[in-house]
């Protein structure tokens, strides 16, 4: 019979353990590049004001969201470029928000959708997993949160909508008493920019856990209507997978306040990345 030494076992041991704690670990990567989708989100000193204008954003570090790579293929439409339907997105926080701003690029408003129909209209939706759950979509539904910002709606304001939360009372409801929005929409029309805050003490599963250096899953999804009012053309989605797939979410990291060298260039000092 085979015997093993202490450090032979120990080895395996530390092998398996490792390996695990790896796929644990795992980060989904762009479907492009193969870089880890990581979005930093630093932390602001300076007041935000909610106007769609982004003159506070200078610091923030951009995301992109304008590959044909990136399209959900089962909304992929007759996407043509990154005209069609692509986005910068910016997030940033503070003690009382989090905040979420845009540049999106667009050929045709189409804003007949209201509440939780926005997303069939041009819809911009961001998805928080505080707990970096690895969970498909049929399944992930009540442990994300997922808010809406629609650029405009039926009376030509901009439009909010929560569809998940893991506190069930507040899913599906219309958050707009701890949401803000903004849009400005560019004449003539190619686009248009979305700033927002969410009020962090009304994200039951957040408010007592964000400091920096922690790492939560995040995604990032546009949609887009170029024609019918009632049917979504095309969604472009962050990993290009189903948006609600937590199985392929990437990480927001909240970070230490933001700052800029004397030269002008961006820095960012990140405290102490936490383990998922």
């Amino acid at each position: 019979m085979k015997r093993y030494t202490f450090i032979q076992v120990l080895a395996v041991t530390l092998f398996a353990v490792v390996f695990f704690i790896s796929l644990a670990n795992a980060h989904e990567e762009h479907p492009k590049t193969g870089d880890l989708l990581i979005m930093e989100c630093g932390k602001t000193t300076s007041p935000v004001v909610i106007d769609g204008k982004l003159g506070e954003w200078q610091k923030a570090i951009p995301t992109a969201v304008d590959l044909e790579e990136q399209l959900y293929d089962v909304f992929s439409g007759d996407w043509a470029d990154a005209d069609d339907c692509s986005g910068i997105v910016y997030m940033m926080y503070d003690d009382e928000y989090i905040y979420m701003a845009g540049e999106f690029k667009d050929e045709e408003l189409i804003a007949g959708a209201t509440a939780g129909t926005i997303w069939q209209n041009e819809c911009v939706e961001i998805f928080f997993d505080p707990t970096d759950t690895e969970m498909d979509a049929a399944a992930s539904s009540t442990v994300h949160y997922q808010f809406g910002f629609a650029p405009s709606g039926p009376d030509d304001e901009p439009q909010v909508w929560n569809w998940c939360n893991p506190d069930a009372g507040k899913a599906q409801q219309d958050p707009s008493s701890y949401v803000q929005v903004a849009s400005v929409i560019s004449d003539p029309y190619t686009g248009y920019t979305l700033e927002g805050s969410i009020k962090i003490d009304e994200l039951d599963d957040l408010q007592d856990i964000i400091e920096v250096g922690l790492v939560i899953g995040f995604h990032i999804a546009i949609d887009d209507a170029d024609e019918n009012a009632a049917t979504r053309d095309l969604q472009i989605t962050w990993s290009s997978y189903e948006a609600h797939d937590q199985l392929h979410f990437g990480d927001l990291v909240f970070g230490e306040p933001l700052a800029v060298s004397p030269a002008g260039a961006l820095t960012t000092t990140w405290g102490q990345i936490k383990d998922r």
